[in-house]
């Protein structure tokens, strides 16, 4: 009888973690994305900026968030990005990088972001997993 208990409790708890939404611990951010045509999207950047860390989702419409801007701009053959990440207490940072393609900014100022909105992420996490 105890041990049919201890099943049913042990059942009950790994049906809740299965179904248990993992984002809910993350930190709300809302993406403002300004690029020339034929650059990646916020989508793109969204997706890229997950990949890195699971410790940041899309903020609901009303609900405190950090707000990630990023633009980008094409001048003499080479892609610049800016990436300024505002807290929901008003501080910001900004950074700025270069690439040769628009996909090479996205990455860089990607990974720049997850640092800046989860500083404790793991350093083995890589790209696409």
């Amino acid at each position: 009888m105890l041990l049919a208990s201890y099943l049913e409790l042990v059942s009950a708890a790994a049906s809740r973690l299965a179904t248990a939404d993992p984002s809910k611990g993350a930190k709300p951010v809302q993406i403002e994305f300004d690029a020339p045509a034929g650059c990646s999207g916020a989508d793109a950047f969204f997706s890229s900026l997950r990949s890195r860390t699971d410790e940041v989702r899309q903020s609901d419409e009303n609900e405190p968030h950090t707000t990630i801007q990023v633009r980008l701009t094409r001048t003499r053959g080479r892609v610049l990005g800016e990436l300024r990440v505002v807290d929901d207490r008003g501080g910001a940072d900004t950074r700025k990088m270069q690439g040769a393609s628009c996909d090479d900014v996205v990455e860089a100022l990607s990974l720049t972001a997850a640092l800046a909105v989860d500083p404790n992420r793991s350093e083995e996490r890589s790209v696409g997993k």
